[in-house]
């Protein structure tokens, strides 16, 4: 395995101005001396468009999404001077000049037909892809942010990648889905990768959700499947080494930037279709605990028949259910039910051993407790299966109050 290690997440300012005569960084970085200034900063902004896929059987999911990559080249861009008819001016040596500085700025000339060659490309991939690593379209141009120009490249993926999916808490489970980025011609003394601010600096633990302005924005289109939907969103950096430099002494790290995008499956589909029929079969068998002691065949019809349908209900379900290597608490409950079936029947048999033996009052009463028994394991076991539907709604509470209270906040600043 590549040995990885987390780097800081130290806040990174631009430049405080546009300097003119710096040399440029070059495709080689031969203008950026690293041990004098640094590695060479590329802040990374994410935005999710759709999510196509999750498949859960072969750990796979596809989104479609782009990556803002902004880094700071000020000797490969100048102000973007425009020429206007009728316009005259007068400079320090008393000749005309007929053009103005448009606020914004551009590639210089050498540079400005194809930026993507001729100048910096820290050349982003996608580590875990399935297929190609490197982005379905790209393109450079230069914007202007905190007042000075940085070079933005945008890269649009569409990618399926493979990562590994916890879901013992299925169908209440939630999954990380890991994107990888990096570079593969710069190392992590050259190159530092960053995640943009808004992704970095909030207070739920690096969640999007305290930021509701970023989570507006960068959430355009479609955040969900018929079955999963996007819940929160994080960003992590670090180094890896490869595994072809393992064997050598100071192998060189490569940076990396993690993009883990939660979602959460929708459990109700489960909830209606299976599990409140199951409900009602276990109450059902309640109706056992009342029938004569004495009478065995009817005790056992009833268990009997209700044994039945909890087995022809429980196949389908295990068809339909994600075939997994894992133990789910869907499996756990299920269990659980067939275990207190079981446990009714040897009640019944039970019970008809008894009659005679103890008088007909104790037997009542014993098949009295044994009813309230069953029926509170049966009232626990729903519960401590819905368990996380509960977490899930406090935890929804929570974020909706804090969003909520940054909204009124934001709006009494404005007012």
């Amino acid at each position: 395995m590549p040995s990885c290690r987390a780097s800081s997440n130290k806040t990174w300012h631009w430049s405080p101005k546009f300097s003119k005569n710096k040399p440029a960084i070059g495709t080689n970085m031969e203008g950026h001396d690293a041990m004098l200034m640094g590695p060479k900063v590329v802040v990374m902004d994410p935005n999710i468009f759709d999510l196509l896929e999750v498949d859960t059987v072969s750990h796979t999911f596809k989104v479609k999404m782009s990556v803002s990559l902004d880094w700071e080249d000020d000797g490969a861009t100048e102000k973007e001077m425009i020429r206007k008819r009728g316009l005259r001016g007068i400079s320090n040596r008393n000749v005309a000049v007929e053009y103005y500085w448009s606020g914004k700025y551009r590639h210089k000339p050498q540079y400005d037909e194809d930026p993507l060659s001729t100048t910096f490309n820290p050349r982003v991939c996608l580590v875990n892809a399935i297929d190609s690593q490197d982005p379905k379209d790209s393109f450079v141009k230069v914007n202007t942010l905190s007042r000075r120009p940085v070079v933005s490249q945008s890269l649009q993926f569409q990618p399926e990648c493979r990562c590994n999916f916890t879901l013992w808490n299925y169908p209440f489970d939630e999954i990380d889905l890991i994107m990888t980025f990096s570079t593969n011609h710069f190392t992590s003394d050259k190159v530092r990768l960053v995640w943009v601010s808004w992704l970095t600096q909030n207070l739920h633990k690096n969640s999007i959700r305290s930021c509701p302005k970023a989570l507006e924005n960068n959430f355009i289109f479609k955040q969900e499947t018929d079955e999963f939907s996007i819940i929160d969103i994080r960003g992590e950096t670090g180094e890896i080494q490869r595994e072809n430099t393992l064997p050598y002494d100071g192998g060189h790290f490569y940076p990396i930037a993690v993009l883990r995008i939660r979602v959460r499956r929708n459990p109700y589909s489960y909830l209606v279709r299976v599990a409140t029929v199951m409900m009602m079969l276990l109450f059902l068998e309640t109706i056992s605990f009342l029938t004569d002691a004495g009478d065995l065949v009817n005790r056992f019809s009833i268990s009997g028949t209700t044994f039945l349908a909890m087995v022809a209900l429980y196949y389908p379900t295990v068809d339909f259910l994600q075939t997994v290597p894992v133990v789910t608490r869907v499996d756990k409950w299920n269990l659980f039910c067939f275990a207190l079936m079981f446990a009714s029947n040897c009640e019944n048999l039970l019970a008809h051993c008894l009659v005679g033996a103890i008088s007909a009052r104790a037997l009542q009463n014993f098949e009295r407790s044994c009813c309230v028994l069953y029926l509170t394991l049966v009232i626990v076991g729903f519960l401590w299966f819905i368990y996380p539907a509960r977490a899930r709604y406090d935890k929804d509470r929570i974020y909706s109050k804090d969003l909520f209270d940054a909204h009124t906040r934001r709006k009494s600043k404005t007012d």
